[in-house]
């Protein structure tokens, strides 16, 4: 009994099972990754289904690769509390595309001539029917393995806790209106998406939105190491794909401005923390 009780009040360690999860997400989006961010131009031969705007291809690739980041540093974590953040923000993306698939299954090259569009379009409805469920089962036995959060060692100020917040507001409301209304909320979007990208790049929206929310609330600069990197990726990354594209924004319109305004908040909050993090890891040496 007394055994029992001080192994709960150990720090709860991450399960195996989660880190395999994780590990099995990285290697996936960083294949979607490339896909989409490297060849934008090439989703009719090359992915899951044709994406004619190739600025949402980038988008999309992008996130995908700012997402590998997440979750290879959440698997190299030994404690829960420090890898959540790098679970609970892919569950929510993963939940989001499966719903966003089952809704536009025409739109994926299932019957396609093509060998390989084939092949991608059953990989990526194989990959949003199992692994959902899987992150859910992993995430349970997790919550109920023993031990304790770690204690929190380094608060964050709270004008960086706000600025988080804030931006995970305009994310999450966005991200939440494309997913659920993509036909009204789509003229919102710097670049023209359709239906089915609406609801793909709301459910970008949705993911980080849940990590900011979540960064926030772990307020500890030891557990969002790997979240700060890939939120400063995102945010670098998509304005690489905004100077790829330019004449797909409408520059005329505010829209343009505001997005890549905002991206500019991401890098910033994220160079913020990255250098703190740094500088309490040096201290600690």
């Amino acid at each position: 009994m007394q055994e029992s009780a001080t192994t709960m009040e150990q720090p709860k360690r991450l399960l195996v099972s989660v880190k395999s999860v994780l590990i099995l997400a990285a290697g996936l989006v960083l294949i979607a990754g490339t896909q989409l961010f490297v060849f934008p131009e090439n989703t009719k031969q090359d992915f899951a289904w044709t994406i004619k705007s190739p600025i949402t291809a980038a988008f999309m690739g992008a996130a995908y690769y700012a997402s590998f980041v997440l979750v290879v540093g959440g698997a190299r974590q030994r404690y829960w509390t420090r890898a959540r953040i790098s679970l609970f923000s892919p569950m929510a993306f993963t939940f989001a595309m499966l719903i966003a698939s089952l809704q536009h299954l025409d739109a994926f090259h299932f019957n396609d001539s093509a060998f390989f569009p084939r092949f991608a379009a059953w990989a990526w409805m194989v990959v949003y029917v199992v692994v959902p469920p899987l992150e859910a089962v992993v995430l349970y036995l997790q919550l109920r393995a023993p031990g304790i959060d770690l204690p929190r060692t380094a608060p964050m100020p709270a004008p960086v806790r706000w600025t988080l917040r804030a931006q995970a507001a305009i994310m999450l409301v966005l991200g939440a209106a494309l997913f659920v209304v993509p036909a009204v909320a789509a003229p919102l979007w710097p670049w023209k998406l359709t239906l089915f990208t609406a609801q793909v790049t709301g459910g970008w929206l949705l993911g980080f939105g849940v990590a900011a929310v979540q960064a926030a609330r772990e307020n500890d600069w030891t557990r969002i190491g790997a979240a700060c990197a890939s939120y400063g990726l995102i945010g670098l990354l998509e304005l690489v794909a905004v100077a790829r594209f330019p004449a797909a924004i409408d520059w005329a319109q505010p829209a343009g401005w505001i997005y890549v305004a905002f991206l500019v908040s991401i890098v910033i909050v994220s160079g913020v923390s990255l250098s703190t993090i740094s500088r309490l890891r040096t201290q600690a040496q």
